[in-house]
């Protein structure tokens, strides 16, 4: 009974895991074996990539590219520290587009990494959340020369997290058609109204370096869901049963 027991445990859990992800991908992956451009698809779950700018931007000078072999990044993948990196100069604006595969559904989970090295002052460098005609609805960024790293969902919100060349684990998740939470490399949430049009969805992901001088970078982009409160409890439950079991 034991046996029979332990082994539902087993496959319980690794099915609740497997049903968690649903897109992924790593700058590390096959498609940007010879660089990273339009329309790359890298890993699993996500559309092709959109409007990677580059040197030729008509606002001056930025653009995106596969970083591989700065020791400096700290999110890299891989043996060749592969990331995606972002460049502005000049008065440019270095961007990129990763579509979802639809909207991002309420308790579903986006979380990226992004690693800034120095940035100029008044320069901007972060990522932000769109619906399908490109507003956005949530951003995360630095500004050169603030102490601190910024939310942006309708309302200025001075995160307390200090600049850092160290990288950083984002995590989004909508909690409702136009409520999030937030964390910080895991840090405690912060939660609020999304801004934009109500109930429009969020699609995509931009990510952005303006003016920034120095590089930013980001990688190990995915999508998961968050198992609903009722989903944990009727985990955590047979989870006790079992327990009990076994003392028994």
């Amino acid at each position: 009974m034991k046996t029979i027991l332990l082994t539902a445990a087993a496959l319980l859990a690794a099915l609740h895991v497997q049903a968690s992800l649903i897109a992924s991908d790593n700058a590390g992956n096959a498609p940007y074996g010879d660089g990273w451009g339009v329309p790359d698809n890298g890993g699993t779950g996500f559309l092709p990539w959109e409007n990677i700018s580059n040197a030729n931007d008509p606002t001056g000078f930025g653009g995106g590219y596969l970083s591989t072999g700065n020791a400096s990044v700290d999110i890299g993948t891989g043996v060749g520290n592969a990331a995606f990196g972002i460049f502005g100069n000049g008065g440019g604006t270095g961007q990129a587009t990763r579509p979802f595969n639809g909207d991002l559904a309420v308790n579903q989970m986006f979380s990226i990494d992004m690693d800034n090295l120095g940035i100029d002052p008044f320069a901007t460098v972060g990522i932000s959340l769109r619906n399908s005609s490109g507003q956005d609805r949530f951003e995360f960024y630095f500004v050169g020369g603030e102490a601190n790293y910024t939310i942006n969902a309708g309302s200025i919100a001075n995160t307390g997290v200090g600049y850092t060349t160290a990288g950083l684990d984002l995590a989004f998740t909508l909690t409702g058609t136009d409520s999030y939470s937030f964390t910080i490399n895991g840090g405690s949430p912060f939660t609020g109204t999304l801004k934009g049009t109500g109930g429009s969805g969020i699609d995509r992901v931009r990510l952005f370096n303006a003016n920034g001088g120095p590089d930013v970078f980001f990688n190990n982009l995915s999508i998961n869901a968050v198992p609903e409160p009722a989903s944990g409890a009727l985990l955590g439950l047979g989870l006790m049963i079992f327990a009990a079991l076994r003392r028994r």
